[in-house]
């Protein structure tokens, strides 16, 4: 039999099917009186109904027994990252497939498309014509658009459990995590957008260099600095960034790699544009990073230039030089 939405509110007095409902049954299946039809109110509550008659927006019901649906779970609440194009159209309707009892669309700062006015709409509609055609006797409740900070900042009850679907590495399934213990109120499943969440270390980066603007517009001194120490402090709980094993070490021995040069296949005409790039960035970089301190310090004549300059350049060549083998000696 077909099936047809029943608002809760419609089931007591004269139940009658209104508005879509009875146009879809009047114009597109050209129902009849006598016709029998499965009728649900969205909370659960379906029942058998016969046609009494009909009209284009008046479709007088009778009401057979109704039939509860039991719950066999908790409730489970999708919050779902607004993705592209019609994704969140064909998400809806599978959510609904799966009998997810909310839905709550958020943006987010990957959020590609920004949800535009009767979005939340026709996300319902999307949901209706889902119960319908699956046989779902329970509609999910959708609710309007949310930025993501505000929703996660809302009280949340002392059963509910949260989940946030995940690729990456050591991600438990969540079989596992809601096998054994006792059974939670709600279920809340967070699933971002195309871009995934922003990730930790973005977020850190971009406050260091918030701080490095705000206190050079101060011009509090050495702000760079200042800005990088407290970048690297902020990242330390999200894990971005971590304490030294050893806050002093001695150097390693390079005795496993001193000398062992091979010249002949250094010349080798395939490594000059390596060559080359690893020349060109050490040497800007000494460049910049000379001129830079050096104006700071007032070693720069009225033209710009600096005396001595190829000290901190054979200072930096001697650094470049020594520390991979060092480095690589300490990874041994």
């Amino acid at each position: 039999m077909a099936r047809f939405y029943l608002p809760p509110d419609a089931w007591s007095g004269s139940p009658a099917l209104t508005g879509d409902e009875a146009r879809h049954l009047s114009q597109v299946l050209r129902g009849k009186a006598g016709e029998r039809i499965t009728v649900f109110d969205g909370r659960g509550r379906r029942a058998a109904a016969t046609v009494k008659g009909v009209s284009k927006d008046h479709i007088p019901l009778e009401l057979g027994e109704p039939v509860i649906s039991a719950s066999t779970g908790p409730a489970i609440i999708l919050a779902q990252a607004i993705p592209k194009g019609k994704n969140m159209d064909f998400i809806v309707q599978k959510a609904v497939e799966l009998g997810v009892s909310a839905i709550q669309p958020l943006v987010t700062a990957n959020t590609i498309v920004q949800p535009g006015e009767g979005k939340s709409e026709k996300w319902r509609r999307v949901a209706l014509e889902a119960c319908k055609q699956c046989g779902q006797d329970t509609l999910p409740e959708i609710a309007e658009p949310m930025p993501y900070a505000q929703w996660i900042s809302l009280p949340s009850g002392g059963d509910d459990v949260g989940l946030i679907a995940s690729l990456a590495p050591g991600a438990r399934p969540f079989r596992d995590i809601l096998r054994g213990g006792d059974t939670p109120r709600s279920v809340t499943y967070l699933v971002g957008p195309e871009g995934d969440f922003t990730a930790p270390g973005a977020l850190i980066a971009l406050l260091g260099l918030l701080l490095a603007v705000g206190l050079q517009a101060r011009k509090v001194p050495g702000a760079i600095l200042w800005a990088i120490l407290l970048a690297t402090v902020a990242g330390i709980p999200f894990g971005v960034t971590h304490l030294p094993e050893q806050w002093i070490s001695l150097p390693h021995s390079v005795a496993p790699l001193l000398g062992k040069v091979d010249l002949i296949g250094a010349i080798n005409i395939a490594f000059l544009p390596f060559l080359f790039i690893f020349f060109a960035s050490e040497f800007f970089s000494t460049m910049g990073t000379t001129l830079a301190v050096g104006g700071e310090a007032g070693l720069l004549d009225e033209h710009g230039n600096m005396k001595h300059i190829n000290r901190p350049f054979m200072v930096d060549s001697v650094a470049a030089a020594l520390g991979p083998p060092t480095r690589a000696a300490r990874a041994r």
